[in-house]
């Protein structure tokens, strides 16, 4: 979600608006979903970090890989076919600002990747490899991987092979 910036259904997020669901999230050990295309059947990853920065609410996500419409969406995202988040919320308050609707407090239950975002400027920045994803669950899980598979890693995520080899 962008802040200032009007949506294709003329409402405005404004800074500060997500501050005190993230904090309720932490606080109850609750969890903003992520959902495809705002499908509450079909859940497609976590959110690990979210948090307002200036420019709009920023999010860390990571598909999960055993799910076969993850691995899908995984596909779509690397290759640039879907770029777009949605947030799905419950408003808690707004003002009408002229045409605009500003929505001054959310209630934040789930961030969707999808391939029409209201907020044309709410986008998937970067996606890991499959690999990579793979490596950072491994390392997370305490799971030990091979060096030459862990160099092979390195190498496709761009690393130079004098750097990556052992």
């Amino acid at each position: 979600s962008v802040f200032g910036n009007v949506d294709s259904y003329g409402e405005k997020v404004v800074p500060g608006a997500f501050v005190e669901s993230l904090a309720r999230h932490k606080r109850e050990g609750s969890n903003v979903l992520m959902l495809w295309q705002h499908n509450p059947d079909q859940p497609i990853g976590v959110w690990e970090d979210l948090a307002e920065d200036a420019k709009g609410l920023w999010g860390k996500g990571r598909f999960l890989l055993d799910i076969q419409r993850a691995r899908e969406v995984h596909t779509l995202a690397k290759a640039k076919a879907i770029g777009g988040l949605s947030i799905g919320y419950r408003e808690v308050e707004t003002e009408p600002d002229g045409q605009t609707r500003l929505l001054k407090k959310l209630d934040l239950y789930e961030i969707s990747p999808v391939t029409f975002p209201a907020n044309r400027r709410a986008r998937i920045e970067s996606v890991k490899s499959e690999r990579m994803e793979e490596f950072a669950t491994r390392l997370r899980d305490g799971d030990p991987m091979p060096i030459k598979e862990f160099e092979d890693i390195l190498r496709e995520a761009g690393v130079p092979k004098s750097m990556a080899v052992q």
